[in-house]
């Protein structure tokens, strides 16, 4: 079975985020503090976006062949709130792409 394991690093003292993906270390830089980030998995096209939920930016996209369930796990590094929404309608962003 193969496996995808991304991990996301915000840091809290500035507006860097850190994508690593198959031991590949990514940055994005962003002009704002970040509330929401939205996770998009389109299973069948092979998609993973991770994007401003409120503004509908793409902040980093990957490509993968899905051939087994997935199954998300998300852990807090410091105490707070994790709230997630599933089953939600396409954003217009994602559609138009």
């Amino acid at each position: 079975m193969g496996r995808l394991i991304i991990v996301l690093f915000p840091f809290s003292h500035s507006f860097l985020y850190r994508f690593l993906h198959t031991g590949v270390m990514s940055d994005v830089h962003v002009t704002e503090h970040l509330a929401r980030i939205g996770i998009l998995l389109d299973y069948s096209s092979g998609r993973l976006l991770f994007f401003n939920a409120e503004r509908g930016l793409v902040l980093f996209a990957i490509r993968h062949k899905f051939t087994d369930a997935a199954h998300p796990a998300f852990a807090l590094e410091k105490a707070g709130m994790l709230t997630l929404c599933t089953g939600m309608e396409l954003p217009e962003f994602v559609k138009q792409s």
